[in-house]
């Protein structure tokens, strides 16, 4: 279960940074591709950010009320740059980060032991891909 804990714990910061981020690409973007992705962060990972509060809450498990310091860095260094540059750093870093995040959930689909979080994972695997795939088009269209 301490597996399962750390996963809740970390995913949850995760998906407050990308819709902190989504909000801030939504807003903020030169290109239109890049506001849409953003505001499909937000949609997506507002949902997330929901059922693993609630997972936590029934398993007992303490999210932290902020997004976590590694994710905050993170958040900082890209809202710092302005117009192109945040795009392109901010897809470029979603590419990464997805494909962590593809990893992290994968595994967890695999080896969780708590069949809530497990399904969890395993139904927000293919969600990610989606994400993936759209922050990989939109990198290449930045280049």
């Amino acid at each position: 279960m301490e597996d399962d804990s750390k996963f809740v714990v970390k995913a949850t910061s995760g998906v407050t940074m990308e819709t902190e981020l989504g909000q801030f690409a939504a807003k903020h973007a030169l290109t239109p591709g890049v506001k849409m992705f953003g505001e499909t962060m937000i949609k997506d990972h507002s949902k997330d950010k929901q059922l693993l509060t609630k997972l936590a809450s029934d398993k007992k498990i303490t999210i932290p009320a902020q997004t976590g310091e590694e994710f905050q860095k993170h958040i900082d260094e890209i809202t710092s740059k302005k117009g192109i540059e945040f795009d392109k750093a901010y897809i470029s870093f979603m590419v990464g980060d997805h494909q962590e995040d593809i990893s992290e959930f994968s595994k967890e689909a695999k080896n969780g032991k708590d069949a809530d979080i497990k399904a969890f994972a395993t139904k927000d695997v293919p969600v990610l891909q989606h994400h993936l795939m759209m922050a990989k088009e939109l990198n290449d269209k930045l280049k």
